[in-house]
């Protein structure tokens, strides 16, 4: 690899995640406050993970998904750089 290049990408791949992390995160704000609104399957891993406590969750759901704190961990890769293909094109 080229000197400089990976300091490039490694760059690169912290802006991808930043932006991958600020996009998730309005996006589980909207679906949380605006429309609490499990839009993700919180509510289907938290029955399966704990199936006697869900009874008690679910009737009210909504408000404990908006309540509920996420934790949200992005890891991004640059790969297969330098390849260039045709682009796509709309046709009417």
């Amino acid at each position: 690899m080229i000197a400089g290049k990976k300091e490039t990408l490694t760059s690169l791949e912290g802006q991808v995640a930043r932006e991958i992390l600020r996009l998730v995160r309005t996006a589980l704000t909207k679906a949380q406050q605006d429309f609490q609104a499990d839009i993700f399957g919180f509510g289907a891993l938290v029955q399966k993970t704990y199936p006697r406590q869900w009874p008690a969750l679910a009737e009210n759901w909504s408000q404990v998904f908006a309540a509920l704190p996420v934790e949200i961990a992005v890891e991004a890769h640059i790969r297969r750089t330098g390849l260039i293909g045709n682009t796509i094109t709309i046709k009417d």
